[in-house]
């Protein structure tokens, strides 16, 4: 049994606050339920899955999950989740072995370069990723906008 897609989106959705329809526009998920299939038992998975949508709050080893989706979905990146954390799970959930997953390695994965570009906090902070993007032709000429409104009148 995997992932399926369309539920990657859905508990996704709930994780990064973007709708399912936000998150499949960046062309990117297939990429991001790979990783997460190659890098999380899928008993976990499910029951983040769960607790998600029936509105409750996960456990510690799940929200450590939870949180490492939501980096992977904003910054495009995959930080390894730790060996003690692979240890609980295997205690947890009875069919997960600990051989089945790289529980040495500790190096952030950025996903890939289009991942990079189309991370959601390039859209959150209503930016553009550095060296990917123009901003436009002549945006330099125009004053900046400004994002924090202060109506008070300066001398």
């Amino acid at each position: 049994m995997a992932i399926e897609i369309e539920g990657f989106y859905l508990v996704s959705s709930y994780i990064t606050k973007y709708s399912v329809i936000e998150l499949k526009s960046t062309g990117v998920g297939d990429e991001y339920c790979e990783v997460v299939l190659q890098k999380v038992p899928l008993p976990a998975w499910q029951q983040l899955a769960h607790c998600l949508i029936d509105g409750k709050k996960p456990c510690a080893m799940l929200e450590t999950l939870e949180k490492n989706i939501f980096k992977l979905w904003y910054l495009s990146i995959w930080y390894p989740l730790t060996k003690q954390w692979y240890e609980q799970c295997c205690h947890d959930f009875e069919n997960v072995s600990l051989s089945s997953f790289n529980v040495d390695d500790t190096n952030p994965t950025v996903i890939s370069a289009r991942a990079y570009q189309q991370g959601l906090v390039w859209r959150t902070l209503g930016s553009h990723p550095m060296g990917a993007q123009e901003p436009g032709f002549a945006s330099w000429a125009e004053p900046p906008v400004n994002l924090l409104r202060n109506d008070a009148q300066h001398d």
